[in-house]
């Protein structure tokens, strides 16, 4: 999920409104017009995995509704010798303050490493090299896994 903003970039910028009563109100200001919700699959064929667009939608402020025909964050461009992929939690000072990371391997072993190398020293170990790769969420989107459970999908974490 993406928030979609006049301004461009990702990070929504509170403003906060005090009431007459007293009372403090945050809103997201005029710069916020909405989010996208992108969906994708992810299939584990002949031991090589796919991550698909299936498609995005648009919720604007005024209430309105659309799909885009491509994501607004292109988050999972895999090399084509992919077997493993992580999302990776960097957890700073609670659940909800975290940096994300799109971690890809050819190896059970190579993504094991890699998982390490980012978790040890984020900032330098965090990139891409021949078939590994670790991609940064930016900050304010938010990847969050699902699966079918019924008719009905929740969250997989």
């Amino acid at each position: 999920m993406a928030p979609i903003l006049k301004s461009g970039g990702y990070n929504v910028q509170l403003e906060e409104v005090r009431n007459q009563n007293g009372t403090i109100t945050m809103t997201t200001g005029k710069d916020f017009e909405g989010y996208e919700t992108d969906y994708y699959e992810v299939h584990n064929a002949r031991n090589l995995l796919t991550v698909t667009f299936r498609s995005a939608e648009i919720r604007r402020n005024d209430g309105s509704l659309s799909w885009a025909p491509h994501p607004l964050i292109p988050l999972f461009q895999i090399p084509n010798e992919t077997r493993y992929l992580r999302l990776l939690f960097l957890t700073r000072s609670s659940d909800r303050d975290h940096d994300q990371a799109v971690l890809t391997a050819p190896s059970r072993e190579q993504l094991e490493s890699l998982t390490n190398q980012v978790q040890s020293n984020p900032a330098q170990h965090c990139n891409s090299q021949d078939a590994l790769t670790c991609v940064w969420v930016p900050a304010g989107v938010a990847v969050r896994p699902e699966r079918k459970q019924g008719r009905e999908w929740v969250p997989a974490l």
